[in-house]
């Protein structure tokens, strides 16, 4: 064992530096398409199912529909044919290094997609499983850890292992695939070192291992010393994290900070760790193979055949490469800069909603709550919008503006310059004395890629284009995946649907009497949250609809929320309701930023 696990080591050393930067090349390119795709499989799903959401309710109902099962065969496709090429790659690089020969990233990219090529001209398709297979065994940790914060797959897990049944036959599941695999540990080489069959490979790696236990017992120790490593090193950034916000020492910020500091940072290292699985098993088990066959078949060396510079040339191949980038930059850049659905509105936790802009901390409806609420790290911003005079889309609350700005006047009888003349942050705070009144375009321009935007459109009456004017808008800045429109009017928003079915709509109600969320114009409801119970969460996602409350400010009503299993809380404490959401309690110490991690 120590044998092997030396020349793993010297393989890694020798073909490292290129294997890694196969890799991140490869994630970097591969996962920001493949999310794109899944992000159009699960919204092209949804809307032949009848659903806005995917919600613990529906989800039965959901993947028993027929266009959901020919988009999960998709996808499953495209992902089989991605890790196909990353295991081709893998193995071809750990081949080359046998003969202390190294292969640039290029050459283990092109290494991998001649392979997938003879494999898919020998039909080897149960290949093509296995080694999904053992991605999903290789990586089952970071996956476990990724699906733990997705809703509903995370409803889904705590019902599965919350069960007697559930538990003994996930493990029954696992544990079949251990065998599996441990069986056919080096079916993979076969295929693609020794040019096999599926079949003739399988039953060569099991002649390999049997008998061979402890030496089999290797890529477990791989497993485990990765996961301890990675998990390791996350905790002492996080700790150092814990510590850096703590210092901070400013009231209200830190549970959030740390919460969003651990949000971004541990999507990195799992997909890190999940990096270093993949190197580091499929070297050790090349250099198991390559051990246990030279002795079988007493030969020294494997006959190496690529045929890589006949295969593909390498202009055409640096070029697919060059394009395959330019995409997934493209894409990387629109789902940072437009939101991509499903981390918003399809398989998240419960997302925060800043009521007015954070009102508590600035004039409400105005930029400088609209700031506060990004700086409060909350998810979306609610502000309401109406109409001047000669047609300008404004934010305000209160039709009449003796509140806010102090004068008895109305926004419908004013003009955009005399709108924009007025103060409406003094009555707040001598800090904000000038802040004016902005229009939607400017709170637009301004959050797009940085929160989503709950705009609510106040009724003014039937004749009013404002609907169709703040469609238009949000066409403009191309803000789908950003806003959601709310109002009282459901005719406001059936005409939002008609000028535009992409635009996601919810309905604001005081109370819930009767079957209004199955109407088709409705994506979600927004409640007053002390109508809410467990009946009405279950009705609203059976009819695969969202739920936000309003307006959840105490730490009883956003905890009770919480255990509910609302969608979405708007609020006047962003992060309060972030600690108590993602925390389950206020986090003063070090101590309580780590027990956050363990969840």
């Amino acid at each position: 064992m120590n044998k092997c696990l030396k020349e793993t080591f010297q393989v890694i050393r020798l073909e490292g530096g290129n294997i890694v930067l196969f890799e991140l090349i490869y994630r970097m390119i591969s996962l920001p398409i493949y999310l794109q795709l899944l992000d159009r499989a699960v919204h092209f799903s949804l809307d032949r199912a009848g659903y806005s959401y995917i919600t613990n309710e529906n989800i039965v109902d959901y993947l028993a529909k027929p266009w959901t099962f020919i988009c999960l065969a998709g996808l499953m496709a495209a992902a089989f044919i991605l890790l196909m090429i990353e295991a081709a790659g893998l193995s071809g690089a750990f081949q080359a290094a046998a003969y202390h020969r190294k292969l640039s990233a290029l050459l283990i990219f092109e290494a991998g997609l001649v392979q997938l090529k003879e494999e898919v001209e020998k039909r080897n398709w149960k290949l093509f499983l296995m080694v999904f297979i053992q991605y999903f065994l290789f990586n089952m940790f970071f996956l476990y850890r990724l699906f733990s914060h997705m809703r509903p797959v995370s409803f889904i897990m705590k019902e599965l292992f919350g069960s007697v049944p559930g538990r003994y036959g996930m493990l029954l599941f696992i544990a079949g695939c251990v065998v599996l695999c441990w069986a056919g540990i080096f079916t993979v080489q076969g295929c693609m070192i020794e040019q096999k069959s599926f079949d003739a490979s399988y039953e060569k790696s099991r002649q390999l291992v049997k008998g061979r236990l402890k030496l089999t017992a290797l890529p477990a120790a791989v497993y485990i010393g990765i996961i301890g490593t990675v998990s390791l090193l996350y905790v002492l950034v996080m700790t150092g994290a814990a510590f850096l916000v703590m210092a901070l020492q400013t009231e209200g910020v830190t549970g959030a900070l740390f919460i969003e500091a651990r949000n971004k940072v541990e999507p990195l290292f799992l997909i890190a760790g999940s990096i270093c699985m993949s190197i580091g098993i499929y070297g050790v088990t090349t250099v198991m193979y390559y051990q246990l066959n030279s002795s079988l078949d007493q030969r020294k060396h494997w006959d190496f055949s690529f045929g890589l510079q006949e295969s593909f040339k390498k202009r055409k191949l640096v070029l697919a490469l060059f394009m395959a980038g330019g995409i997934s930059v493209f894409l990387t850049y629109d789902a940072v800069r437009n939101g991509i659905g499903i981390g918003a509105d399809v398989l998240e936790e419960i997302s925060v909603t800043a009521h007015r802009g954070s009102s508590e901390r600035a004039p409400e409806n105005t930029m400088a709550a609209v700031e506060a609420a990004v700086e409060d790290m909350a998810d979306f911003v609610e502000i309401d919008v109406q109409m001047t005079a000669d047609g300008y889309i404004v934010l305000s609350h209160d039709k009449n503006l003796k509140r806010t700005a102090g004068e008895a006047l109305r926004i419908q009888n004013l003009a955009w310059e005399q709108v924009k003349q007025l103060d409406v942050g003094r009555w707040f705070s001598p800090e904000y004395e000038g802040e004016k009144i902005p229009d939607l375009p400017q709170v637009m321009d301004y959050a797009k890629g940085k929160i989503n935007l709950n705009i609510e459109i106040k009724n003014e009456g039937a004749k009013s284009s404002l609907p169709e004017k703040v469609a238009e808008l949000i066409q403009e800045f191309d803000m789908y995946e950003q806003c959601i429109v709310t109002s009282t009017s459901l005719t406001y928003l059936e005409r939002i649907k008609e000028a535009d079915p992409n635009i996601i709509t919810g309905y604001i109600i005081s109370a819930a009497f009767g079957n209004y969320y199955s109407n088709e114009a409705l994506d979600l409801i927004s409640i007053r949250s002390s109508f809410v119970n467990h009946k009405l969460v279950s009705q609203v996602h059976e009819a695969g609809k969202g739920i936000h409350v309003w307006t959840v400010n105490t730490r009883n009503e956003i905890d009770r929320m919480k255990l509910l299993g609302v969608d979405n809380v708007i609020t006047d404490k962003p992060q309060l309701a972030k600690e108590i959401i993602y925390a389950g309690d206020s986090l003063d110490s070090v101590a309580d930023c780590l027990k956050v991690l363990l969840r």
